[in-house]
């Protein structure tokens, strides 16, 4: 979602910007005292407060701006000028006001009102530059977003520059599939398809995701849509076209000036939510891998040496982010002969040893994947990875089972601390595992992650019936 890429990219700018602030506060404190006017007395900790006190500002000018919406990477040298302007000139404010508040008469007038300036030269090359930087940095590889446009191509005038300043942000748009006769000469992209052939559009594109140009005349139409777009794990927007169409306000987001309708919400869209999310992760999984994994593995290595020789180590490919393979991690509780290693494990499993089956009960055996997520391959919290050929089989039980696959796979996730774990022997089990994984995917917070960790956490000590 453009909107979540670009309020990460604002936090992150603001973020970051407070950092050099009081990087520059202090290194022109050290310079000012230290160098220039060294004869003068000066109180660190009272500046300190006035570092804060840039924080503050800086802060206060976020929520002023609105930074959220606005797109920091159409910024021209003007638009940096004026923004960090209003910037200095917030935090200009806050300190006066502190200063007439406190009565503080030992704050160097000479020292603040040269930093200002100073302060102002840097804002501006931060406004006009890393945004830049921050959004080459998060939206590269596997984070750009290969887009086929659908619809009459008479749409693309308004659109065009809009898709054309969103390109930064990972739209890249592949191609049309269009029934137009005549294409424009305008048109910078290849028709690639009819409506009638999307599929096969698809699969030669690529894409991951569909911009309908204008909303299809039938909801018959929207949900044949709807449903071909998530039945493959492909983001599906509409360009809202409905004030063209009934002469009338009809609000959903706005951005940039175009009104879009998108069929889910991706908090984890946001790179800031994405960086939150990582830090989560890694403070976590780098701990248990250094000082909890290396005694476990010996216990668990000592186990199979006395009940079943073999390999330590279970490793499988997995369909991980966006439908990537990757080779999942656990301790190994079956025996060495399995000859059938795609067959579910099933209560009472004959393949698993005695022992085995209270590293599955009390998920012991899934610590290895932590390794997994030190790689970026996983997450602490998110949907289970299956493998391919479940995969295939559930897609069939669930239309919108690929929605899962938008968000990395995790060791733990809503859907099994929900007790939806272990055998799937229906369709309904499908469903319920899956529901729960998209809604994850829509309302993911970092209070959602702390509280299925908590509730795995205490599911160890009391493993459900369905873990085997």
């Amino acid at each position: 979602m453009i909107h979540y890429r670009m309020r990460g990219v604002a936090v992150l700018h603001s973020i970051a910007t407070a950092l050099v602030a009081v990087g520059v506060f202090w290194a022109w404190t050290v310079l000012y005292f230290v160098v220039i006017r060294s004869q003068e007395p000066v109180s660190y900790v009272r500046y300190a407060a006035y570092s804060g006190l840039t924080v503050v500002g800086l802060c206060v000018s976020h929520f002023v701006s609105k930074f959220p919406s606005i797109d920091l990477l159409q910024l021209d040298f003007l638009g940096a000028l004026r923004l960090s302007l209003r910037q200095t000139l917030i935090i200009l404010g806050v300190v006066v006001l502190y200063l007439f508040a406190f009565k503080d008469a030992a704050m160097s007038r000479g020292f603040f009102f040269t930093l200002v300036p100073l302060l102002c030269v840097v804002l501006v090359e931060l406004n006009a530059k890393l945004p830049r930087i921050l959004a080459a940095r998060m939206f590269h590889k596997r984070r750009r977003q290969p887009t086929i446009l659908l619809g009459t191509t008479k749409k693309l005038k308004g659109i065009s520059a809009w898709l054309k300043n969103k390109a930064p942000y990972g739209l890249d748009v592949v191609g049309i599939v269009t029934n137009d006769n005549e294409i424009p000469d305008a048109v910078p992209w290849p028709v690639i398809g009819t409506p009638d052939n999307l599929e096969a559009a698809l699969d030669v594109s690529g894409a991951s995701q569909v911009i309908v140009l204008n909303l299809p005349n039938s909801i018959s139409r929207a949900a044949r849509l709807t449903q071909l777009c998530e039945s493959r794990g492909v983001r599906l927007i509409f360009v809202n076209d409905i004030e063209e169409r009934f002469n009338g306000s009809v609000r959903f987001f706005d951005d940039g000036g175009m009104r879009l309708v998108s069929v889910r919400e991706e908090p984890l869209e946001c790179p800031f939510n994405r960086v939150v999310k990582r830090a989560l992760d890694l403070s976590i999984a780098v701990p248990v891998v250094l000082f909890v994994l290396p005694p476990v593995t010996l216990l668990v290595y000592l186990i199979q040496r006395w009940q079943s020789p073999g390999p330590l180590f279970f490793k499988q490919m997995r369909t991980g982010f966006q439908f990537t393979p990757f080779e999942i991690i656990k301790f190994r509780t079956m025996s060495v002969f399995n000859p059938n290693e795609a067959s579910q494990a099933t209560s009472d499993d004959p393949r698993v040893f005695s022992a085995g089956r209270w590293l599955r009960k009390l998920s012991i055996d899934e610590l290895p994947q932590f390794i997994n997520v030190l790689r970026g391959e996983m997450s602490i919290v998110g949907p289970r990875p299956h493998m391919v050929e479940h995969d295939t089989r559930f897609a069939k039980a669930a239309k919108y089972y690929r929605v899962r696959s938008l968000v990395r796979p995790g060791i733990t996730g809503l859907a099994q601390v929900a007790g939806f774990r272990g055998e799937t022997r229906h369709s309904r089990d499908v469903l319920d595992r899956v529901r729960s994984d998209v809604y994850y995917l829509e309302h993911w917070s970092f209070l959602l992650d702390g509280m299925i960790i908590l509730r795995t956490g205490w599911q160890m000590f009391r493993p459900l019936k369905s873990s085997y």
